[in-house]
C-alpha cells in the first residue's frame, strides 16, 4: 500500500447520495484501491442512514421526496451513523446515503489500496472484464447508473474472478 485517497464529507439536510458503486483508482499497473473505508465523525440526526441494497435494484424514485433512492425490500442492511463508528466496504458493493433529515452529517472517507500485481498475468477474458469496469466508471460519473449497473454485471459475468481483485 503506497497510496490513500481521502474525503471529507458533508450532508445538509434533505442531502442524500443515491444507489451507487464506489469506482475503484488504479494508483500505479499493480495497486488498485478495492475498498472504502467511512468512519462517520458525528451522530445524533435523523436520517442519513448508510443503506446496502441488493443488486437487483433498478432506478427507483421516491414519489414523496423526489429523490432516486433504494426501495425498502431492497435494503439488506441499514447502518445509522454514530460519531466513532466505521465501516468498511468492496467497491462493488451496492449502498447509497439515505435523505439527512436534520440537522448535518460529517464523514471521513478512504480508498483502501492493495498491491495486485496477479493482475499483470490477465488472460484475455479478464481484460475484456477490467475495461468493462473502466467503462462503468465513466458511465456513473456522468450519471448514466442504469448503463453502469449493466456493464457491471456483465464484467462479473464474463469473469468472476475479478471480484478477488476490484
Amino acid at each position: 500500500m503506497g497510496w490513500m485517497i481521502f474525503r471529507l464529507c458533508r450532508y445538509f439536510p434533505e442531502g442524500h447520495f443515491s444507489p451507487h458503486f464506489d469506482g475503484h483508482y488504479d494508483a500505479s499497473p499493480s495497486e488498485r484501491s478495492l475498498k472504502t473505508f467511512m468512519l462517520y465523525l458525528n451522530g445524533g440526526f435523523s436520517g442519513g442512514a448508510t443503506n446496502f441494497v441488493d443488486e437487483s435494484q433498478t432506478l427507483y424514485k421516491d414519489v414523496e421526496t423526489g429523490k432516486y433512492c433504494a426501495e425498502e425490500k431492497n435494503i439488506i442492511c441499514s447502518v445509522q451513523p454514530e460519531a466513532g463508528l466505521g465501516i468498511l466496504f468492496n467497491h462493488h458493493r451496492l449502498h447509497e446515503g439515505a435523505q439527512l433529515l436534520s440537522p448535518q452529517k460529517f464523514l471521513f472517507c478512504l480508498n483502501v489500496y492493495l498491491r495486485v500485481s496477479r493482475m499483470q498475468k490477465l488472460n484475455e477474458k479478464n481484460a475484456k472484464a477490467l475495461k468493462l469496469l473502466q467503462q462503468v466508471e465513466t458511465l456513473e460519473n456522468g450519471g448514466e447508473c442504469m448503463k453502469a449497473a449493466e456493464l457491471y454485471r456483465r464484467a462479473f459475468k464474463l469473469a468472476p474472478e475479478l471480484e478477488n481483485f476490484c
